[in-house]
């Protein structure tokens, strides 16, 4: 395999899941990436304000993507100062590498469902190939208009990078259900019920901290957020008390 194509893989990464390492390692599998770019978003105007730090986000994804083989953390929208629109960084690398290298916009499901909202997302055609990761039993496009460019430009995965921008594939992908969101909410519950047992404690209610600890034994342990989010992601939200109070 000819590897000449860049893969993007963009994202709030509030924080990194399993889904997201997933999807960036069934690109590196499946498509003929010189280089994969980690591009985590400053401001999308999608999604609401964020709950961790530019740094604490950033250092989670370098324990991650540092050490993984044609992987890069591409810092630009970071730095910018304006609103993280895709097709506006797209066109920035575009400039960048020129007309003929192939790039690929790598999404999941949620954010297909969701394109029809982006800012110009039709001019993401135009600046890149887009490899779509499918979840298992997915029941159609909400959005008709996306529906009708992505069976237009539909090819094989194997086809994918054969030409700059413009074609989408279904990339192959193990199912992953798992969201930033839900993680934040279960660390938030979790701190919330480690502090009404310390209270609890104090009052010497043993039954109430009995029942509590019944409800919070699900997001209490660390063997389930390490399911959620690798290993040493999970360490660094523990030591830093990321999310506490979400």
């Amino acid at each position: 395999m000819n590897a000449n194509a860049i893969g993007i893989l963009g994202g709030s990464f509030d924080p990194i899941h399993n889904g997201h390492v997933s999807l960036a390692k069934s690109a590196l599998d499946h498509l003929p990436l010189a280089d994969l770019r980690v591009m985590p978003a400053k401001e999308p105007p999608h999604k609401s304000g964020y709950i961790t730090s530019e740094s604490d986000r950033l250092a989670m994804l370098r324990l991650v993507f540092d050490d993984l083989p044609n992987c890069q953390i591409d810092e630009r929208e970071l730095r910018s100062t304006r609103t993280s629109y895709s097709v506006l960084t797209l066109r920035e690398l575009r400039q960048e590498v020129g007309n003929e290298v192939p790039l690929c916009f790598i999404m999941g499901w949620d954010s297909i469902q969701a394109l029809a909202t982006w800012w110009h997302w039709r001019e993401l055609f135009e600046l890149v190939n887009i490899a779509v990761a499918y979840r298992p039993g997915y029941a159609g496009f909400d959005s008709a208009d996306v529906k009708r460019e992505i069976d237009k430009r539909m090819v094989s995965i194997g086809a994918l990078c054969r030409q700059p921008a413009g074609a989408v594939a279904h990339l192959p992908m193990a199912d992953a259900p798992v969201a930033s969101s839900d993680i934040r909410r279960a660390l938030a519950a979790r701190n919330q019920a480690e502090n009404s047992q310390a209270e609890n404690s104090q009052a010497e209610n043993k039954e109430c901290n009995e029942s509590d600890r019944r409800e919070a034994d699900p997001i209490l342990t660390d063997s389930i957020l390490k399911k959620m989010v690798p290993n040493v992601v999970a360490d660094y939200i523990v030591q830093h008390g990321l999310y506490a109070d979400y």
